[in-house]
């Protein structure tokens, strides 16, 4: 009898053992050397797949993460600050270095900022989304020929050292209405919790942009 409860208690130990740390594990959504693999999982690549090859925020156009954030940054309405800004690990030492160009960093992440991990040559990804104070949506691209993934990260697994503050975008509060143009491109309006009308355009060619700050007025919608 004693026996046979020792054995249940292993047992029991054992299954916590393997399961605790799943609970708190990162994870890969997609990923893939072909954007067409996290497309067709449904996780978009914001038209990166149709420009890839050109150079954004003077990094090396083709595969790599800070090419995928420049576009990104260029597609929430930064085009950088017009000097090359080195490798993904020194983006925070070159945005110390240069307060005017306005950009901050800091622990705390937001939903378009982004996620930086140091060291030479370090890495970034952006930031889909904030799901709570430790639980992150990113994605990313990567050096020399891909993979282009997405992942979920939680500060008790690959957390980034560091958030980069260059083009946050508000999270969209509600969609009030959705406009097909005749173009062929599709639009969509929201509205942020600060009144702020956010922009976010389907293209043929270029599937979906990231959201785009329109002010408090929607002007040019």
């Amino acid at each position: 009898m004693l026996k046979s409860l020792l054995m249940s208690l292993i047992v029991a130990i054992a299954c916590v053992v393997l399961i605790a740390p799943n609970v708190t594990a990162d994870s890969t959504l997609c990923t893939g050397y072909s954007f067409s693999t996290c497309i067709n999982a449904g996780y978009i690549a914001h038209g990166f797949e149709n420009h890839y090859t050109n150079s954004y925020w003077k990094a090396y156009g083709g595969h790599n993460c800070t090419n995928y954030v420049g576009y990104m940054l260029a597609q929430n309405g930064d085009i950088g600050p017009g000097a090359a800004i080195g490798v993904a690990g020194q983006w925070d030492d070159m945005i110390a270095a240069n307060p005017q160009w306005g950009y901050t960093a800091n622990t705390t992440p937001a939903r378009g900022s982004i996620a930086l991990w140091g060291g030479n040559p370090g890495h970034v990804a952006y930031v889909e989304e904030v799901t709570n104070a430790t639980t992150i949506k990113i994605s990313e691209d990567n050096y020399s020929a891909g993979p282009f993934s997405w992942r979920i990260i939680n500060t008790s697994g690959d957390w980034p050292d560091e958030f980069l503050h260059i083009r946050d975008v508000a999270d969209v509060s509600h969609r009030p209405f959705a406009v097909a143009k005749s173009d062929g491109s599709f639009n969509i309006l929201g509205i942020t919790a600060d009144g702020h009308f956010q922009q976010q355009v389907w293209s043929p060619s270029g599937g979906w942009t990231g959201w785009i700050d329109k002010g408090t007025t929607g002007g040019g919608f």
